[in-house]
C-alpha cells in the first residue's frame, strides 16, 4: 500500500500588502525545478491575482501621468539641470502630479486593507534544497 500526501489548503487571514510581497516570491520562484513547488506556485499565482486585480487596475496611472513620465525620461540622465527640469514638468502639470499622489494614496488604503484567502501549501520537506533563506521567508504564508 502506497500513502501519498495530498497538497493541502488553508485559509489565511492577511494584508493585501502581504499578498503582493508573496505574489512577487511567488512569481521569483516559478523558474526553480521542483514539481510540488511549482504546482503550489501556479495554483497560488492564479488564486493571488483574482484577489489583487481591483488594487492593480486601481494602481494604474493615468494617461496624463503616462505622457509625462515619458518627457521626465527624455530628459538625459547626465543633463545638469535634471532636477530643474523635472522641477518644471511638474511645476506645469500640477493636476496631474497630485491626482497620482492621490491615487497611491488610495492604493496604500487598499493594500492594507485585509482580507481572507484560501491558499495551497507546501511542506517544509517539499522545498527544494536551492530554496533560499530569503525566499523561504518569502513563503511565510504557504509553508505548513
Amino acid at each position: 500500500m502506497t500513502i501519498t500526501k495530498m497538497q493541502t489548503k488553508m485559509k489565511v487571514k492577511t494584508t493585501r500588502k502581504e499578498l503582493v510581497e508573496l505574489i512577487n516570491t511567488l512569481f521569483a520562484l516559478s523558474s526553480v525545478e521542483s514539481k510540488k513547488l511549482a504546482l503550489m506556485v501556479s495554483k497560488n499565482i492564479d488564486s493571488l491575482k483574482t484577489h489583487l486585480e481591483d488594487v492593480e487596475e486601481l494602481a494604474t496611472p493615468s494617461k496624463g501621468f503616462i505622457e509625462l513620465t515619458k518627457c521626465v525620461q527624455e530628459i538625459p540622465k547626465d543633463a545638469e539641470d535634471l532636477k530643474e527640469r523635472v522641477k518644471e514638468l511638474e511645476s506645469d502639470n500640477v493636476e496631474i502630479v497630485s491626482e497620482r499622489v492621490k491615487q497611491l494614496e488610495e492604493v496604500e488604503k487598499a493594500l492594507e486593507k485585509e482580507v481572507e484567502i484560501e491558499l495551497s501549501t507546501i511542506s517544509e520537506e517539499d522545498l527544494p534544497e536551492t530554496v533560499t533563506g530569503y525566499q523561504i521567508s518569502g513563503l511565510k504564508l504557504v509553508i505548513e
